[in-house]
């Protein structure tokens, strides 16, 4: 059975919105959907699917934590930036849309309140919420039940990036610009667009321009579905703005062929010699990085996406290599290639992990790799002032060697301590970290300079 949702009264003239900033209020959230086959209750009303209309929500603001959307005061969804809820059906009518978030210091905030959203049967309306934390902006779009006939794919566009108006060209993957598919404002949403599926390729301009700002390169146009496509702030390396998500549902992906570019460092823990070489072959093309000395960080780079052979190699002896493996560079990624272990007990290895790259205006992020080989298990802690490992809870725990994690911490002064797993002493010096809302940062943690304990803390630098 259907899930229904009983509307406002059509008694008012139009759609409201109010965004109200950042108010903070008592923590409300209602668990449940009412499952109501109609509203008012007569037991002589039925309600059919041509009754119905459905609705859904996305959440496009670029630096939000997890929002938590209601329709009617009862929990509709809760998404990170760039996901889709799926479509719940109701009776058509007038429903109060809220949206807000819950801060780590467990601070309640409104950011949408009491935006009105109308569903008509044989509809479907998404609910799109964009702009920043501090200045939220929303927005509907609706579009008849699909009925797509074979061949066939529907879809439309929505521009919350951060390159202004965009010309929108889907051409065949081999084909010229020409004139755009459609033309898209910032923070609006295309018309509903129909065309045939097979091999395709999205190219994004400046309106008028020929200059490509985005390229996905060659993809394969779903059959039969109807999509969006996503215009949304790019924070990975190169120059690129902006970028697009293909969404099928709620399904959201990138295209294994866009152009754009991978970053990679070396993170060099192995303590027990003096310094690394390293060579990344992509395509052919290969990188040398020589000298890396131990215990640190390399400047990233940046490469073709694709597959690469990767090679870290003793300094002083080539032939003693580290690590060897093929990976998949992934396009718009940053990577760290983690290699540790103790060249004396012939232990050393490598992992190639994967960097946050967006901010949250809401919390600073850490990345911790765990490098050291002679600590086993370990947790590592955030400590304010006044804090102990025997009063808090460590801020990652049990990491492996090799392993990464990465945690939302919320802005503030610390020191960064490291104990083996379930142990409360600390058994590395503490290093001082301040963080800021936005910060994203990396900590390394390896053996001694020579190889042995006690650990060592390393920070990256911010991306």
């Amino acid at each position: 059975m259907a899930k229904h949702i009983c509307p406002r009264p059509r008694t008012d003239s139009g759609r409201t919105s109010t965004l109200t900033g950042l108010l903070s209020a008592p923590l409300t959230l209602l668990m449940t959907l009412f499952a109501l086959t109609a509203c008012g209750g007569g037991s002589n009303q039925s309600i059919t699917q041509d009754d119905l209309g459905s609705v859904r929500m996305f959440n496009a603001i670029a630096d939000s934590p997890v929002l938590n959307f209601t329709l009617e005061n009862s929990t509709f969804a809760s998404l990170r930036f760039g996901q889709m809820s799926g479509f719940s059906q109701t009776v058509d009518g007038r429903f109060d849309v809220d949206v807000s978030f819950i801060a780590l210091d467990t601070t309640f905030t409104t950011l949408v309140d009491d935006f009105r959203t109308e569903v008509q049967e044989q509809e479907q309306t998404t609910v799109v919420v964009t702009g920043s934390i501090a200045a939220p902006v929303i927005f509907e779009f609706t579009a008849p039940n699909p009925n797509i006939p074979t061949g066939t794919t529907e879809f439309h566009v929505i521009n919350t990036g951060n390159a202004g108006s965009v010309d929108f060209h889907l051409t065949p993957d081999d084909a010229d610009l020409g004139t755009p598919t459609t033309s898209v404002a910032n923070n609006a949403v295309s018309e509903l667009i129909s065309t045939d599926s097979g091999p395709r390729r999205i190219r994004l301009t400046a309106p008028g321009s020929s200059d490509v700002i985005y390229d996905s390169g060659s993809f394969e146009l779903a059959n039969g579905s109807r999509l969006i496509f996503h215009v949304r702030p790019y924070f990975g390396p190169g120059d690129s703005a902006v970028r697009v998500a293909n969404i099928n549902g709620t399904l959201s992906t990138g295209f294994s062929n866009e152009q754009l570019p991978v970053s990679l460092r070396i993170a060099n823990a192995i303590a027990d010699v003096a310094a690394a070489d390293t060579a990344v072959v992509v395509n052919g093309n290969t990188t040398e990085t020589n000298d890396i000395p131990s215990n640190s960080f390399t400047a990233p780079q940046l490469f073709s996406a694709g597959s690469a052979d990767l090679q870290v190699n003793m300094q002083t002896d080539p032939g003693t290599q580290f690590y060897a493996d093929s990976q998949l560079l992934v396009a718009g990624e940053q990577r760290t290639l983690l290699v540790a272990g103790s060249v004396t007990n012939g232990t050393t290895a490598g992992r190639l992990t994967i960097e946050p790259l967006r901010p949250i205006s809401t919390a600073a992020q850490i990345n911790v790799l765990q490098g050291t080989v002679s600590s086993g298990r370990i947790d590592v802690y955030l400590l304010a002032a006044d804090e102990t490992t025997e009063t808090s809870v460590a801020t990652i725990a049990d990491l492996t060697l090799l392993a990464n994690a990465t945690r939302e911490v919320q802005a503030g002064t610390y020191d960064v301590v490291v104990t083996q797993n379930g142990v409360n002493t600390v058994f590395a010096d503490p290093v001082p970290l301040t963080l800021e809302n936005g910060d994203i940062r990396t900590i390394l943690i390896t053996d001694a300079d020579t190889g042995g304990l006690p650990p060592r803390i390393i920070l990256g630098e911010q991306p």
